[in-house]
């Protein structure tokens, strides 16, 4: 079973949203600017600190949509 890094993934997920409209051009660095706001409510590695946001390490891809 191939194990997913939760920073890696919660990256992804924000990328994702912040640059709906198509394939994401840039850096890394572009990428963590761009997680930020999600990075404030879910944690730096996705796990958040508060019950209100849910922690976005481990959770499977149907969730995390």
């Amino acid at each position: 079973m191939m194990k997913v890094q939760p920073a890696a993934l919660l990256s992804a997920v924000c990328i994702v949203f912040a640059h709906a409209s198509g394939a994401a051009d840039g850096s890394a660095e572009a990428g963590q600017s761009k997680a930020a706001p999600c990075v404030a409510c879910h944690g730096v590695n996705g796990n958040s600190a508060n019950p209100v946001w849910p922690s976005l390490a481990g959770q499977h891809s149907p969730y995390i949509v």
